[in-house]
């Protein structure tokens, strides 16, 4: 089985594919990180996530999700808990 994972951070989104062996060993298929700076201009003043910090975070979402499909990820999750930092404390978060 191949599956794999997003996880999105503040500075960077990060994808893992890795393959589940009949034994249960799983070995890394892939590891990428994309530096996208969503929280960048994000501060106390002004604690929302801007325009153009989203766009470049679904483009990048977007780049992995299709890069893990292209290597036969047949099983794609977010990761486990709420994305880090500040794209989980803006005011326009989905978590906020």
């Amino acid at each position: 089985m191949r599956a794999a994972i997003v996880d999105v951070g503040s500075n960077s989104i990060k994808l893992l594919v890795a393959d589940r062996g009949q034994t249960g060993v799983i070995g890394e298929v892939l590891s990428r990180t994309l530096e996208v700076r969503i929280g960048s201009g994000i501060g106390s003043e002004s604690p929302s996530l801007g325009e153009e910090a989203i766009a470049r975070g679904v483009a990048a979402v977007t780049e992995l999700v299709t890069e893990a499909r292209l290597l036969g990820a047949d099983r794609l999750s977010g990761s486990p808990r709420a994305p880090s930092g500040t794209p989980r404390t803006a005011r326009n978060s989905l978590s906020a």
